[in-house]
């Protein structure tokens, strides 16, 4: 039997991967701005929480390590929400194409929270388990890569006011 929770985690981590791959890398360059860099931070805590629920969809960790990361990971999603506004001033706000596929993507979310709460089992076909393990390798790969993005950033950053300070002493 498949569990409906995890079959929902890899609708949601299909989801997330289009709105990370095109607006926040290739529409928007969130990383690449200062004022976006907490929604980066949101994003890369969304890709490592998402990866620790694939690892209780698997069966890889408890229902206490579940519950706890199902916590974080909306944590995360709140936060997200409450940091684009101001992230995304610049361009007018949130697209609602951005908007539409947050919606579904929380949504599922919440619908495999609610699958895993009324004890629906951890997945146990190989095709399902593989596509799950993907999701959970490529979420935390593009969480992986936002961060190296923005610590780059932040390095250039600094070495540009190092720059400009040096120059004006």
């Amino acid at each position: 039997m498949t569990s409906s929770w995890g079959a929902l985690l890899i609708v949601a981590a299909t989801i997330g991967g289009v709105d990370v791959a095109y607006f926040h890398v290739y529409r928007f360059r969130l990383a690449a701005r200062a004022a976006s860099r907490g929604e980066t931070l949101a994003h890369v805590a969304q890709g490592l929480t998402f990866a620790a629920l694939a690892a209780g969809a698997l069966g890889w960790c408890g229902r206490g390590a579940t519950l706890a990361a199902f916590a974080a990971h909306f944590a995360s999603i709140a936060t997200d929400v409450v940091l684009e506004r101001r992230s995304r001033a610049a361009w007018g706000g949130v697209p609602a194409g951005e908007v539409a596929l947050h919606v579904v993507g929380a949504a599922t979310t919440a619908g495999a929270f609610v699958a895993f709460v009324a004890g629906t089992p951890v997945l146990a076909t190989s095709a399902a388990r593989l596509l799950l393990v993907g999701a959970a390798v490529g979420a935390a790969a593009i969480a992986a890569a936002e961060l190296a993005w923005l610590a780059r950033v932040a390095r250039r950053d600094f070495q540009i006011t190092s720059d400009t300070q040096g120059a004006q002493a």
